[in-house]
């Protein structure tokens, strides 16, 4: 074990300073439904808590694969960063940014129509009337952030793992700081409610691109 610590500390160091800022914007993603629950079950009680954990329930299966697809990107790129060869790595992000938009409008799509059957599946119908405004403008979110995911993931191709943290964590501190007068009508703002939560995630997200 020693030999292997003494052989290899620099490698982990390298890795550790690389993985980190991965790490924590990956957590930024899981923190938008966490801080909309809290807020929401907070300032509006338990029928939109109850509708909020549905939609997150629904979105979350294809929100999670369109990520998967996205994350193909960063090994191409950093190949052709490897082999020093910039044009290929620019055709790279091209190519993924168009797939990624495309794919982010195919999941909204499907998010869409699969919201027009939602009461099939057994729930209160106040909670599902109550998650399809959630679910469409949060399904909506997803084709901006796949598009963020390209240059996210482009980034860390090219060993720059920072730049898309410090979007994910500033476009979750706006999505805070908007969920209370969007939710509660706080100011000039209108009493939006769950809708307001969801129009939050939809802004904090256009910011991220």
């Amino acid at each position: 074990m020693a030999y292997h610590w003494n052989t290899y500390k620099s490698q982990y160091g390298i890795s550790l300073k690389l993985a980190y800022p991965v790490m924590i914007g990956q957590l930024g993603q899981t923190l938008v439904s966490v801080a909309d629950s809290i807020m929401v079950g907070k300032f509006l009680g338990t029928i939109p808590l109850a509708a909020i954990s549905l939609a997150v329930s629904i979105l979350i299966i294809p929100m999670v694969f369109a990520i998967g697809v996205a994350y193909g990107l960063t090994p191409l790129v950093a190949g052709a960063d490897g082999k020093e060869d910039p044009a290929e790595a620019v055709n790279y992000f091209k190519n993924g940014l168009v797939l990624n938009s495309i794919l982010g409008l195919l999941v909204y799509g499907v998010l869409a129509l699969f919201a027009q059957f939602a009461h099939l599946l057994g729930q209160d119908a106040r909670v599902v009337e109550a998650s399809l405004p959630y679910i469409h403008l949060v399904g909506l979110s997803i084709v901006p952030m796949m598009s963020f995911f390209a240059f996210k993931q482009f980034a860390e191709g090219l060993s720059d793992t920072k730049a898309g943290m410090r979007a994910s964590l500033v476009a979750n501190l706006l999505n805070i700081l908007l969920n209370y007068p969007l939710i509660t009508g706080w100011g000039p703002f209108p009493e939006l409610g769950l809708a307001g939560a969801a129009l939050a995630t939809l802004s904090m997200r256009f910011l991220m691109l």
